[in-house]
């Protein structure tokens, strides 16, 4: 089979799995609920938000450069503002993710910055091949439509954590380290928002 029909009928596969999960797990006014706290973690500009993202990627990751430092933080806000989520979210989960390292491939071939798995590829029409996840800008923007696909589709922002980590299938049995993963990420995105 060529790859444009798996990728169909992954296609039919998430969005099955995915529907019967929310279905067996949500009632209609429990979605209601967890969409309004979706809505909260939107986008919600903060004056000096790329000083901030600055100095965070930098205590983090204290390699990169000046000016390289700058267009991220100028990348994370664009990504936000386009996807209308929170910049600060897309570097809360940048960190454990990569460490901001724009070359980083994980062992289960997750590629850059935000660690985009190779699949995404195929639905995501900015992204002409997975070679292109490696540069920053690309990859950051996919992370950012990724996480507030998973917000809008799973249930909130702790369901879209969980499934960008691991999943659809995260929502109902997460695993143990999925749920680190979330506690990680929840924690550095509250301190942001506590600014």
């Amino acid at each position: 089979m060529n790859s444009s029909i798996w990728s169909w009928v992954w296609g039919i596969l998430f969005a099955v799995t995915l529907t019967t999960t929310i279905e067996r797990h949500y009632s209609y006014s429990d979605c209601k609920v967890r969409y309004a706290e979706a809505v909260r973690h939107m986008i919600k500009p903060i004056s000096n938000e790329k000083s901030i993202i600055e100095e965070y990627i930098k205590l983090h990751n204290k390699a990169l450069g000046r000016d390289y430092v700058g267009y991220l933080a100028d990348t994370y806000i664009e990504a936000g503002k386009k996807y209308k989520i929170s910049p600060f979210l897309l570097v809360a989960i940048s960190l454990p993710e990569s460490g901001f390292d724009s070359t980083a491939i994980s062992h289960a071939g997750a590629i850059g910055i935000m660690q985009i798995m190779p699949f995404w590829v195929d639905y995501l029409d900015f992204v002409e091949n997975s070679a292109a996840l490696h540069d920053p800008y690309i990859n950051i923007h996919a992370g950012a439509y990724i996480i507030s696909h998973y917000i809008n589709t799973c249930g909130g922002l702790r369901e879209g954590v969980r499934c960008y980590h691991g999943g659809p299938r995260a929502i109902v049995t997460p695993k143990q380290i999925t749920l680190e993963y979330e506690y990680t990420v929840i924690s550095k995105y509250k301190q942001f928002r506590s600014i």
